[in-house]
């Protein structure tokens, strides 16, 4: 009986070795996503720079243009241990579908050049207030 439970111990422990090496070696399998890229893609890589920063900056307008039909634009002063999210949070209260990531890049569009995780106390900053 005591033979058998060391057989077991030891076949126990080979195992739980195995597995460990085997995980630390060829770890886990993460799938990436693919991206596909359009011809529209391919097409703007093959024009000269200076079409390419004319087409970006019109696209850029398009989008802010597109973004202010998603929310007013609302300016205020930043108070001590105030967030941008927690601004925002105030700013639409009866919102609850709110993704942080859009927040984010909300913020980062009205503010350009801004880092919205380093915003100052007693400074005046741009935030959205989405529309319902």
């Amino acid at each position: 009986m005591i033979i058998l439970k060391k057989i077991g111990l030891t076949l126990f422990v080979v195992l739980l070795l195995v597995s460990i090496f085997k995980d630390l070696t060829v770890g886990t399998i993460v799938r990436e996503t693919e991206t596909v890229q359009g011809a529209s893609e391919k097409d703007n890589e093959e024009q000269p720079v200076e079409k390419k920063n004319k087409k970006a900056d019109e696209n850029t307008e398009k989008e802010q243009q597109k973004e202010t039909n998603r929310y007013k634009v609302v300016s205020k002063k930043v108070a001590a241990g105030e967030t941008v999210l927690s601004i925002v949070e105030t700013i639409n209260p009866d919102e609850n579908s709110l993704l942080m990531k859009q927040i984010i890049l909300d913020f980062e569009t009205l503010n350009p050049g801004i880092d919205p995780h380093l915003i100052e106390p007693n400074k005046e900053y741009y935030f959205p207030a989405y529309k319902n």
